[in-house]
């Protein structure tokens, strides 16, 4: 009995699989046979580059947008990827090779499930001092982070920071720092975790004005989105800093400030403004608008800017679109964008990019080129 159950296990063993069979792994695995889980496995491993992005693409990430937004926290849904590529990155050694990198390109220190003040504070300061330990750690973890974003707690430890900042200097290939939040009252903290340090990798950042003195260690600094305020402290700080700024995306659009950025940022190539329309309406009881104004005389400080050659417009409306009288006065605002960009000495393709953000999700995108 014993031999016939040996030469019956044998020959099942031998038996194909549900639809297995011997798959040649792309990138050097050679072909073997699995087991059914093995199997799915190498189906997903054997897929092109292109069509794993495109089913990981279905688990959102967060966008600029969300960044901008200036929250204290982004919204769990774009922390299932994370946990996706982590889950594959612990199946096997192929996966692990696949996933790890993607996994870490983009590290967000910044969720949180139980909102209150005692939880938002530890837990986000745990977060912190963990991930910036062990990417200290684990070089070759470190050399795949590309984007870092975060959010600082109220109550944070200098030590905290100190750590953080530790972590930023063994991120070679880190080129974009996200500050989704960050309280005024550590603003002193950061001035002093981030003084001494040169973090030259970085050339993108979004942050709060308070964040300003962060600016101070990113020697090669080239694009900067203002998440809060005006963007007054980062202008002085990018001046008193000597960056040489090409991008700059959310400043105020008052007539003080706009009428110093030519000293403060000379070599500005790109610049988005958020047009705010003086909006009247009939009577005290009236929901139609009578009129909408645009204050177009902004342009006239922007003429010295010598390399000027893109302006992005960002109209944030609270009406519905068909409350606007056929974008006569948007046409004016375009108009004298163009006009400001004949002028100037920069060379290559000139346009004005006017975005329409009203409230819903959809956005529509109009370039006119100079």
């Amino acid at each position: 009995m014993p031999p016939k159950q040996r030469k019956e296990a044998k020959k099942e063993a031998n038996l194909p699989e549900p639809g297995g069979h011997n798959i040649n792994l792309n990138g050097g695995f050679g072909s073997i046979r699995h087991s059914p889980s093995q199997t799915l496995k190498a189906y997903l491993l054997s897929l092109p580059i292109e069509l794993f992005d495109q089913i990981l693409s279905k688990y959102p990430k967060a966008e600029e947008k969300h960044i901008i937004a200036n929250t204290k926290t982004l919204d769990l849904r774009f922390s299932v990827r994370t946990g996706v590529l982590r889950t594959l990155s612990q199946t096997c050694k192929s996966l692990r090779t696949e996933c790890l990198p993607k996994l870490w390109e983009l590290v967000e220190v910044c969720y949180v499930e139980k909102y209150d003040d005692v939880s938002f504070n530890k837990v986000l300061s745990r977060n912190l001092e963990n991930t910036s330990r062990g990417l200290k750690k684990t070089p070759e973890i470190a050399k795949s982070v590309k984007i870092f974003t975060v959010t600082f707690p109220p109550w944070i430890k200098y030590t905290t920071l100190s750590l953080f900042v530790q972590c930023l200097q063994n991120l070679p290939n880190l080129h974009t720092l996200q500050v989704l939040h960050a309280p005024s009252r550590i603003a002193t903290a950061l001035k002093d975790a981030f003084s001494h340090v040169d973090l030259p990798q970085i050339h993108t950042l979004i942050l709060p004005d308070c964040a300003h003195d962060i600016l101070r260690s990113c020697s090669g600094a080239r694009n900067i989105t203002c998440n809060e305020h005006d963007g007054e402290k980062l202008l002085h700080t990018i001046y008193d800093s000597g960056l040489d700024i090409q991008s700059l995306r959310n400043v105020g659009t008052s007539q003080a400030l706009l009428k110093r950025l030519p000293i403060l940022v000379p070599s500005l190539e790109l610049i988005l403004l958020d047009i705010q329309p003086y909006i009247q309406f009939g009577d005290y009881n009236s929901v139609e608008p009578k009129a909408i104004y645009y204050d177009i005389s902004i342009y006239q400080h922007l003429k010295e800017l010598n390399n000027l050659s893109t302006i992005e417009l960002v109209v944030s409306e609270s009406m519905s679109s068909e409350q606007i009288p056929k974008g006569t006065k948007l046409k004016a605002h375009v108009n004298a964008a163009r006009n400001l960009l004949k002028g100037s000495q920069a060379t290559g393709r000139k346009s004005v990019i006017l975005r329409y953000k009203p409230w819903r999700y959809d956005e529509r995108t109009e370039i006119f080129s100079v």
